[in-house]
């Protein structure tokens, strides 16, 4: 150990970064929880920023034609590109899963509102 010439009194300790978790081994970022992997994936993919991705809804990424309609950008512009080819299935599973779910609640009572009467 070496004493930090900037800073006197406190020693330099060279250890390894970890990253964001305490735990050695673990990715630094664990993107794998509640969907960031995803989000992360197709921001970086389809060159999305963060607010047009968590604006993305279902019936702006069109399969067929593998395409994201991003509507409001910035300049409050729309604009169409390119959905990944590598994203397609990890998207449409992610797809399948949140639909499940939506089935389940409106089975369950929820899920539904009243109009509000003007």
């Amino acid at each position: 150990m070496e004493e930090n010439p900037k800073v006197p009194g406190v020693t330099n300790v060279l250890t390894p970064f970890t990253g964001l978790t305490s735990r050695p081994g673990r990715s630094r970022i664990p993107l794998e929880t509640k969907g960031f992997r995803l989000m992360a994936s197709i921001m970086y993919g389809a060159g999305l920023r963060l607010m047009e991705c968590l604006r993305l809804r279902v019936q702006d990424i069109d399969f067929s034609r593998n395409v994201i309609m991003v509507r409001d950008g910035k300049g409050a512009k729309d604009r169409n590109t390119m959905l990944p080819g590598t994203l397609k299935s990890p998207l449409q599973d992610h797809l399948k899963k949140v639909k499940a779910i939506y089935e389940k609640d409106l089975a369950d009572g929820y899920g539904r509102t009243r109009r509000a009467c003007l």
